[in-house]
Parts: structure tokens; C-alpha cells; sequence
């Protein structure tokens, strides 16, 4: 097989996977709707303290989607 060939299945198999998770989880961050809008909750500890960040995005649709990017491991 092409190695462009490969390259364009590899990345039509990362985004259906991505898409998938975004339909039907788990995600790995919390997500929320709050209006017309989405929210992502991010963590982050280090060396005992620790803070919560929101990332803000025009529609849920859209947060699960980023969510799920963050959450593949692909």
C-alpha cells in the first residue's frame, strides 16, 4: 500500500474514532452545557495546589467534540 494511501485510511480511522467518542463517551474531562453554550472542565495539581480551568465553546456539540480529541489516545 502507498504511503499516502495509508496515511489518508490512519486519519479517517482517527476521526471516526474521535467522532464515536464524542456520540457515546466516556470522556475523560467534564463537559457541560450551560445556555447555548458548552464548557469543559480542566484540572491541573501541581505541587499541592491545584486549579480548575473552563474552556468555552459556541455549542455542546462542539465541546464534546474538542473533549474527545483530548480524550484519544490515537
Amino acid at each position: 500500500m502507498k504511503p499516502g494511501v495509508k496515511l489518508a485510511r490512519d486519519i479517517i480511522r482517527i476521526e471516526k474514532r474521535i467522532e464515536d467518542l464524542a456520540e457515546n463517551g466516556p470522556l475523560n474531562l467534564k463537559v457541560r452545557e450551560e445556555g447555548s453554550k458548552g464548557i469543559i472542565e480542566v484540572s491541573k495539581c501541581d505541587c499541592g495546589s491545584c486549579t480548575i480551568e473552563e474552556l468555552v465553546f459556541d455549542s455542546y456539540d462542539k465541546t464534546r467534540l474538542e473533549a474527545a480529541k483530548m480524550t484519544s489516545k490515537e
